[in-house]
């Protein structure tokens, strides 16, 4: 969990006014030291500076360790987002959408899975992920018939000829 006043992830807890007021005494001591040209580097407030800093540079460290995980989580929702994008982009161009119409959930896997290996990758989605998708975008999968074949309401795919 993340505040204005602790970063805690992984059983791991900083608290954060004090990491940043630590810099900021750092900072402002050295600053100050600079302009009124009183810049000791074996002055025993400088060495203790340089402690607090090592300290903090351990801390942010750590903060890192810590977020790792979520980075990655992070990472990989970027990749989803972007998937999801391109598919919308894919559903909009190839399919017309209003709530009375119907496409066969194996037309538009076909038609879906020929556009991504010619637009994006070889590596094509599989038909869950791409029921995920659906469902993310208000599609739902039914059967037309207790035998018959799934298919999504909503939407239709757009007949080639018609693209011409």
């Amino acid at each position: 969990m993340i505040s204005k006043h602790s970063l805690e992830v992984c059983n791991f807890s900083i608290d954060l006014p004090v990491l940043i007021s630590r810099i900021q005494f750092v900072k402002s001591s050295i600053v100050n030291a600079v302009i009124f040209d009183e810049f000791n580097p074996k002055d025993d407030f400088y060495l203790g500076a340089a402690s607090i800093l090592e300290d903090v540079c351990v801390d942010i460290e750590q903060i890192n360790e810590a977020m790792a995980p979520l980075y990655r989580l992070q990472g990989k929702t970027q990749v989803i987002n972007r998937e999801l994008d391109i598919f919308s982009d894919f559903l909009n161009e190839y399919c017309t959408i209003e709530a009375h119409l119907i496409e066969t959930a194996k037309n538009l896997y076909d038609r879906f899975s020929d556009w991504w290996m010619a637009h994006i990758s070889k590596n094509i989605p599989d038909k869950k992920t791409i029921g995920l998708w659906m469902d993310r975008g208000g599609f739902s999968k039914v059967r037309k018939s207790q035998r018959g074949p799934y298919v999504f309401q909503g939407l239709q795919l757009i007949d080639v000829k018609d693209e011409q």
